[in-house]
């Protein structure tokens, strides 16, 4: 299907440009499945609990009860399993309900894709794509599924996930040789690849684990790494059986030598290594690891692994996320300054016009840009029209809208402060006249570092007459900011306070 032509595609796949019926989309989703790498497994209960009996300690023991049983104390062997039960219980309920808390939370965070459904551009979780789908790509969303793409403007793709390659490839929805590899033929594009810059629409082919990253991820898994707490574990149940072991060959060596009876010599010897064995430390371990995710829980943290708790209580360093964390995870505009570091109405204007117009990126600093400054400017918008655009990407880190305005042609171009200034040649002042931009660079730069250092993000604003990003006029700069949450520095300073007590807490 990959060598054929996207018309052919289309008619293969029983789709169209416009996409699927939603009927026809849940039809297929009963007979692909979902778009996940992991396939929904039964009986995720069942490997959980039995997984609570795989550490050295509980084999240990196990097979102290078996030694008991053999040797006629059945009541001891059904303690000892008991004990061992009760532990494997107490550690298989606590991560069962962290496992669904977690699957819970994840559900919150799914990623969308925009998809059309009968012509209509919808949102839908991705997991919910099926072959044959019309998806919408613009600069920063993440690829859902294995696709052939439709339709192409600007489009480069970071595929370093796939083929290793660091700088983004630049994807076209011209049909291609069948000669060319699948990875490398510029009108495909897979999952778990990133769109840097531009516009598409594509063809979903593939799903789930049907897709290339799928057999990729399939050739690398690998399991947990071990806790600390869990290495300290199985060290002891393997002195543990050193020791018990060694005790058992010298006493049943000893016996023999002073011609004991070898049956009751080796009896006396597995009812010691019985005796040597600590039959109530898995349930000491689990009630007090069970106890402690308890105590998390109700300051709304999930354990999903219990032995985690151990190497919780023995960090020296916590890293806090900022975004969200520790602020609002909401972009705000503070304010728009000329190059002198008065306020500017007409850098003000610009921006909110590159802003409303732009359509490649949906990002948290356009949207600040539209939700604060209309309610400081009446803007008409109506003189303006938009001819073209030159879309976001993680390279030029810079976003270009050219408009027709009186019958002029207008670029606005906005972005990171470092790009924006090498495109422009001049700079414009309050009374509109222009200067050299050597001559304000420094003043520029200062006024950066400064209000950086203040922990503001800035962004410069500049524009130019025609429609190619060069000898433009540097206008100003866009300050924005992520609110800081109510009371955060009580409860930074809170953690510190409590640090010492917390680590020494669970240390013991």
């Amino acid at each position: 299907m990959w060598d054929l032509p996207i018309n052919a595609v289309l008619s293969e796949l029983q789709s169209q440009k416009e996409g699927l019926s939603e009927r026809e989309a849940q039809e297929r989703a009963k007979t692909y499945g979902a778009n996940t790498l992991k396939p929904p497994t039964s009986g995720k209960g069942f490997y959980l609990f039995f997984a609570q009996f795989k550490s050295p300690l509980i084999l240990l023991l196990s097979s102290a009860a078996i030694l008991s049983f053999a040797l006629g104390g059945a009541v001891d062997a059904l303690i000892i399993l008991s004990i061992v039960m009760l532990s494997g219980l107490l550690g298989y309920f606590q991560e069962y309900g962290a496992l669904n808390s977690l699957e819970t939370l994840l559900q919150q965070i799914e990623t969308k894709t925009s998809v059309l459904r009968e012509g209509k551009e919808i949102e839908i979780s991705s997991k919910n794509l099926v072959p044959g789908d019309v998806i919408l790509l613009r600069a920063g969303d993440l690829i859902p599924a294995d696709c052939m793409l439709i339709d192409t403007k600007h489009f480069f793709v970071d595929e370093a996930s796939m083929t290793g390659e660091s700088l983004p490839i630049e994807k076209m929805a011209d049909a291609c040789s069948p000669t060319i590899p699948l990875l490398q033929r510029p009108n495909n594009i897979f999952l778990g690849t990133l769109v840097m810059s531009g516009f598409a629409s594509a063809l979903v082919i593939c799903t789930g684990i049907k897709t290339e990253y799928a057999k990729i991820a399939e050739h690398i898994r690998f399991r947990p790494p071990e806790t600390s707490f869990e290495m300290g574990v199985r060290k002891l149940s393997q002195f543990l059986l050193q020791v018990t072991l060694i005790l058992v060959i010298v006493i049943f060596a000893i016996n023999s030598y002073f011609h004991k009876d070898i049956i009751e010599s080796l009896l006396f010897s597995l009812a010691l290594a019985v005796g040597l064995t600590p039959q109530l430390l898995p349930a000491i371990i689990s009630v007090n690891l069970s106890h402690g995710a308890r105590q998390m829980a109700q300051k709304k943290v999930i354990i999903k692994r219990l032995p985690s708790i151990e190497n919780f209580g023995q960090m020296d360093i916590l890293c806090s996320d900022k975004t969200g964390t520790l602020t609002l995870n909401k972009m705000t505009v503070k304010d728009v300054f000329g190059i002198t570091g008065q306020k500017s109405n007409k850098a003000k204007l610009y921006a909110f016009l590159n802003a409303h117009f732009q359509e490649g990126y949906t990002n948290p600093l356009d949207q600040a840009i539209l939700a604060d400054i209309p309610q400081r400017e009446d803007f008409p918008l109506s003189t303006w029209k938009k001819i073209d655009e030159i879309p976001y990407d993680f390279h030029r880190k810079k976003l270009s809208v050219t408009f027709l305005h009186n019958e002029k042609k207008i670029l606005i171009t906005k972005g990171t402060l470092d790009q924006v200034l090498a495109v422009c040649t001049q700079v414009e002042l309050p009374d509109e006249s222009t200067a050299p931009l050597d001559t304000y660079k420094k003043e520029i730069l200062q006024h950066f570092e400064k209000y950086s250092k203040q922990g503001f993000r800035i962004l410069g604003i500049a524009y130019g007459e025609g429609e190619a990003e060069e000898n433009l006029r540097f206008l100003g700069f866009i300050h924005f900011f992520d609110p800081i949450k109510p009371n955060i520095e009580q409860a930074v300073a809170e953690l510190k306070k409590k640090r010492s007590h917390f680590k020494n807490h669970y240390r013991r």
